[in-house]
């Protein structure tokens, strides 16, 4: 029988017999009724607990469990996905044997139980088996339980490890061409790993002593700490009256008829404290301290655990950065070197793709901003090509990005040539401003921001039922219909867009002394073009939260309904505002437009209004253009979402003054 046989036969009904395996019942230890520790019992309890299994120390001890299933959990809710080169950059491989089988490791495990199997084998026993098979018909990873691995063989100097292990009651031999041994550091540079649960055994069995000895004074009723005393002088009882005060005394004990009450003691008795309280003998701050001592043997902060004191949001955010720098790190780096250097040659992939835990996510602030800081890092005192920056985010390249872009307004003296005659089409052209001049500053209603709001709510309210009821199907079809949310969204969009901007247009024009009528038609084809443009750029910013929920990648706890709890609040809010802007802009430029056909010269001015805006739109602030022309960034007005990316729009509070000559 070959070796894919044996395994398969083997590991059916895997995931009920690992857990079985590693949940075995821990010795008990018992005491004796109606007493604490004796110095018998605790030596029995010490003797015992030296023979405590990790596992066993793992389903027991709260603290152990706590970090380790801390760590475990927050690895594998990582992303971990599969890259290959390209000639510019990167892209995501989902379709490779590598990406499937990590995804669907086998059929008792998903992608998260296998990395978190992994993550809690490492630092329960300092070491992890994988057994990969991969034959027609058969592509699958799959743990062994360390603790069921009884022998091994060969050296891992010369690739010749195989190990055998105990698997369904019968050895299984598992050759090294299947087998990927993960392990940490030795100072023996053996075939194991030096597990931390030797380093930690005395703290912990400190603790399950206090918490013998704890139960066992709540076994008595609480009375263990204190004891009956009588006068020196009061007159002898006889054995009668001692055995049955004895008895009366154990009924008020735990599990006695009195248990709870309060005894009635002869004259000159007192019930005298024997013993510290459960203040004085620490009881608290021993926990604390236990918790401290297995967190730092982890490596984890133990405000990551709980434990508040002096903790701030500030610092909070500080922690969860360490989290997947200093203390997951380096795990993260042994993980991806391991699939990297095994498990890909396994697989059969030799076109340089690798793993990647997508660490990124976790630690990446919100989408606006990340979008100003690739903003900031390709724009005024550039660092970054577009390029450059758009491979960050796993996109493709685009023609001409692979220039670091400097604004004329940031070049040294002398640096740029001056133009000759009129600046050809498309460039920038400041246009020499008349003596008798009016101007008009594009400003949105007071109340379209809010209807944009409204109307983005009720979208969200909608994609909500829908994504939320294909997710909990059992069915297998995508959660996520792009087209359909496009369609209904930039639909919606398209109507508010053109009362919103008739209005400003028209008032606009106005002011600016046209004597003619808004001509609202001329703009539906572009106001069609820019609200699908916003309704994808909204839903993708959607999609992508989702997704990452969805993946496990993002951060811990969030839900599907925090994502739309997110559209319909802060996020909400922000487009509103910026879709506002965008559409008075647009309807003051048109307007500006309309002015200029009539035979009037007309200019457009980039206007700031932000208190904190994105560096490059500071940088434009008061350039003034031709109305038919372009700003020096290629829009033309803020917020135009045909010509400029999401990082250039998302927020955008810009606003543009337009000018003409005074017709009167």
């Amino acid at each position: 029988m070959g070796v894919v046989d044996a395994l398969s036969g083997a590991f059916g009904g895997l995931g009920d017999r690992i857990e079985s395996v590693r949940m075995s019942m821990a010795p008990s230890v018992e005491v004796s009724p109606g007493s604490t520790l004796s110095g018998r019992e605790t030596r029995a309890l010490i003797e015992k607990l030296s023979r405590f299994t990790p596992a066993d120390l793992h389903r027991t001890q709260p603290n152990l469990r706590a970090v380790v299933d801390f760590r475990a959990r927050n690895v594998a809710q990582l992303g971990l996905h599969v890259f290959r080169p390209v000639e510019q950059g990167r892209e995501r491989d989902r379709t490779s044997a590598a990406a499937r089988v990590l995804a669907n490791p086998n059929p008792a495990q998903t992608g998260y139980q296998l990395m978190y199997s992994l993550v809690a084998d490492m630092d329960l026993y300092d070491e992890a088996f994988w057994v990969v098979l991969n034959a027609p018909g058969i592509l699958s990873i799959r743990p062994l339980p360390v603790a069921d691995v009884v022998e091994r063989h060969g050296s891992e100097w010369n690739g010749t490890l195989s190990v055998d292990v105990l698997l369904d009651g019968k050895t299984v031999r598992i050759p090294a061409e299947n087998l990927i041994h993960f392990r940490g550091y030795s100072p023996a540079y053996g075939h194991k790993g030096s597990s931390p649960i030797e380093a930690l055994r005395d703290t912990l069995t400190e603790q399950v002593a206090a918490q013998a000895y704890r139960l066992s004074v709540w076994r008595n009723g609480g009375l263990i700490s204190s004891y009956i005393s009588r006068p020196s002088g009061a007159p002898g009882w006889s054995k009668e009256a001692l055995a049955r005060f004895k008895q009366d005394m154990r009924e008020f004990r735990s599990g006695g008829v009195q248990s709870g009450g309060m005894p009635l003691l002869e004259d000159g008795m007192k019930i005298e404290a024997g013993a510290l309280n459960s203040k004085e003998q620490q009881y608290v701050e021993a926990a604390q301290l236990s918790l401290a001592t297995v967190a730092r043997t982890y490596h984890v902060n133990p405000a990551m655990l709980g434990e508040t004191g002096g903790v701030t949001y500030a610092n909070m955010r500080e922690f969860r950065k360490s989290l997947y720098g200093e203390t997951l790190g380096p795990l993260l780096r042994m993980v991806e070197d391991h699939l990297n250097t095994r498990l890909l040659p396994m697989l059969g992939v030799e076109d340089g793709s690798y793993f990647e835990f997508n660490v990124k996510e976790k630690l990446r602030g919100s989408f606006e901003e990340e979008a100003d800081v690739l903003s900031t890092a390709t724009g005024s005192g550039a660092w970054m090509t577009v390029n450059e920056a758009r491979a960050t985010q796993n996109l493709q390249p685009v023609p001409n990005g692979d220039q670091v872009l400097q604004p004329l307004n940031m070049a040294a003296l002398g640096a740029t040539d001056t133009p000759d005659g009129d600046p050809a089409g498309g460039k920038a052209a400041t246009v020499e401003a008349k003596s008798a001049l009016v101007s008009v500053k594009a400003e949105p209603e007071e109340t379209q921001p809010a209807r944009i709001q409204d109307l983005i709510e009720s979208h969200s309210r909608r994609q909500q039922a829908a994504v939320t009821a294909a997710l909990n199907s059992k069915a297998d079809t995508p959660w996520w219909d792009g087209d359909r949310w496009d369609r209904e969204l930039s639909a919606d969009l398209l109507t508010l867009s053109k009362v919103v901007t008739a209005q400003i247009g028209a008032k606009t024009a106005a002011q600016l002394g046209y004597e003619g009528d808004y001509d609202l038609q001329a703009t539906v084809a572009f106001l069609t073009a820019v609200a699908e443009t916003r309704a994808h750029m909204l839903n993708e910013g959607t999609r992508q939260a989702l997704e990452a929920v969805v993946e496990g990648t993002a951060p811990e706890g969030k839900t599907p309904e925090d994502v739309f709890t997110e559209l319909r609040e802060s996020r909400g809010a922000m487009w509103g505002a910026s879709i506002a802007a965008a559409l008075a802009g647009f309807a003051a430029v048109e307007a500006g437009r309309q002015v200029h056909r009539s035979g009037r010269d007309t200019t457009k001015t980039w206007v700031v209004r932000s208190k904190n805006p994105r560096h490059t739109h500071a940088a434009m602030n008061g350039q003034t253009v031709g109305i038919n022309e372009k700003f020096s960034n290629g829009s033309d007005w803020p917020g135009d979402s045909k010509s400029l990316p999401v990082s250039e729009v998302a927020n955008c509070q810009c606003s543009v003054e337009i000018t003409t000559e005074d017709p009167s």
